[in-house]
């Protein structure tokens, strides 16, 4: 194999992209140049040339060098975590841990050298903190603070635990409820189903005294019609499908002005539409008093989400927040 084609898979790895996999027959494919090649462009990679590959490669190397902190922790209570810190060789940082419940402390720094790297034409050193074992469980922060910057760096800690025992239930038992949450939607959905939607159903089943809602999946489906009907059917665990958005619940909808929202709820409508239009007239979710639209096997996603897409197009329009495009900027230094 030639250093070229390593270089090319390993780039692909680092991104995530598969290099060789099994097929249906039990038949081990390796993805050919031209097709790691093509995946890598899509997600904005230049991978063209052995060049580009060897460039794009040392950029994803040096990526966690381009950032104070990492972009997010996630570890387990009774491990030790090492957190890599990058800053401007030989200047201090103080790395402080906030806690979801209230109260901080200042992690301690580790003796641990590692040579500076020029990055950007600054050399930049490393200095590693450690969150030693014992953390609460939750989402907490971390806070950086640089010598001579006063710009504060910041990233969330997911704290899980290191194993989940048997569940503390009433007389041994518990009970809960199942709900493909897409095929309830209410009236003020867009025709199917959504977070607002599965939010109403929680509270719901909650007031009744249940210990869970079991729901369908919700990862992504195809970006352009035709879009695949069964949610156990997804293009990727990564990503959840936008689908279930609520465009008019997004903060930003918020700012827009009353010509752009009546053309929203327009486009509200005639997803909606294609809903009513799909039952008998007589049905409750069309012309009477009941909480919410039939749907079953009566939605129809492609209408659906081409109003939704529009909406969200809509709303991306609403210019960036100071705060919003202070981050934005510092993600960009960041990346280099």
């Amino acid at each position: 194999m030639s250093e070229s084609r390593d270089q090319l898979q390993e780039l692909a790895c680092a991104y995530g992209v598969a290099i060789d996999y099994w097929d249906y027959s039990g038949i081990h494919r390796i993805v050919s140049d031209e097709t790691l090649r093509a995946v890598l462009k899509a997600m904005d990679i230049d991978a063209d040339t052995p060049a580009q590959v060897a460039a794009s490669l040392k950029m994803v190397e040096e990526r966690p060098w381009r950032r104070v902190l990492p972009e997010c922790i996630v570890t387990r209570n009774d491990d030790n975590y090492w957190v890599r810190v990058h800053v401007p060789h030989g200047k201090a940082v103080t790395v402080t841990m906030h806690f979801e419940e209230g109260g901080s402390w200042d992690l301690p720094q580790l003796d641990v050298l590692v040579a500076p790297r020029e990055i950007n034409g600054v050399l930049t050193g490393e200095a590693t903190f450690n969150i030693p074992p014992g953390q609460p469980l939750g989402w907490h922060r971390l806070t950086a603070q640089v010598e001579g910057d006063e710009r504060p760096y910041t990233c969330p800690v997911a704290v899980t635990p290191a194993r989940l025992g048997m569940p503390n239930l009433r007389d041994g038992r518990a009970w809960g409820a199942m709900s493909q949450f897409y095929a309830n939607p209410s009236r003020d959905s867009w025709g199917i189903g959504d977070a607002a939607d599965l939010a109403t159903i929680c509270k719901w089943v909650a007031s009744k005294g249940a210990d869970f809602l079991l729901i369908n999946p919700v990862h992504a489906s195809q970006v352009t019609s035709p879009l695949e009907n069964s949610p156990y059917l997804p293009c990727s665990r990564r990503f959840w499908n936008p689908i279930y958005i609520r465009p008019d619940a997004i903060a930003e909808y918020q700012e827009l002005s009353d010509k752009k929202r009546k053309k929203i709820a327009e486009l509200r409508e005639e997803a909606q539409s294609s809903l009513s239009e799909s039952m008998p007239a007589d049905h409750p979710g069309v012309s009477g008093s009941g909480a919410h639209f039939f749907s079953g096997d009566l939605i129809k996603r492609d209408p659906v989400w081409k109003q939704k897409l529009a909406a969200l197009e809509i709303i991306y329009e609403v210019p960036r927040s100071k705060e919003r495009e202070a981050d934005y900027q510092q993600f960009l230094e960041e990346q280099g």
